[in-house]
């Protein structure tokens, strides 16, 4: 029933089946039978985000518990989030388990809005890149754009 000229009507509360190219009411059957037929152009659906959860982290394997108090149900936080950096961390498995508490709360506190909290977590995925990935201050700032660990020198 993907035909272009294959329309359904109603008259006085009733349906049926109308043919805009033969201008006449018919039948299921009819339509399935015409050599008329004009197929839909049938796209294909959007699919923005992939259909399971790839995100893992390097600093935990646990996933199932918040990783701050131990609670359960817990929500993936990407560490480093904005403009790119989201997806990077992402990629990298900078990722932490959270409860709903510790990572949102309302949007009233949580890591989302407390600097401090959110700043311990940055040193400590910083340094699980850097360790994981044998990679340099200079090579974790071309990828995540700052350092944040406070009083260690660039290159090392």
């Amino acid at each position: 029933m993907n035909c272009i000229s294959h329309r359904i009507r109603s008259r006085k509360y009733k349906k049926y089946y109308y043919c805009t190219r033969h201008r006449k009411e018919i039948t299921k059957e009819e339509c399935r039978l015409c050599l008329d037929k004009q197929y839909k152009e049938v796209k294909p659906l959007k699919t923005n985000r992939p259909k399971k959860d790839t995100r893992y982290s390097i600093i935990t394997a646990d996933m199932t518990k918040c990783i701050e108090c131990g609670k359960k149900p817990i929500q993936k936080h990407e560490i480093f989030y904005g403009t790119g950096k989201r997806k990077k961390s992402i990629q990298y498995g900078l990722v932490i388990p959270l409860c709903e508490e510790i990572h949102h709360n309302g949007n009233a506190i949580g890591i989302h809005k407390d600097k401090e909290l959110d700043t311990k977590w940055k040193i400590i995925g910083q340094k699980a890149f850097m360790q994981h990935y044998n990679k340099t201050t200079d090579e974790f700032r071309e990828i995540f754009g700052k350092n944040y660990i406070k009083g260690e020198k660039d290159g090392n």
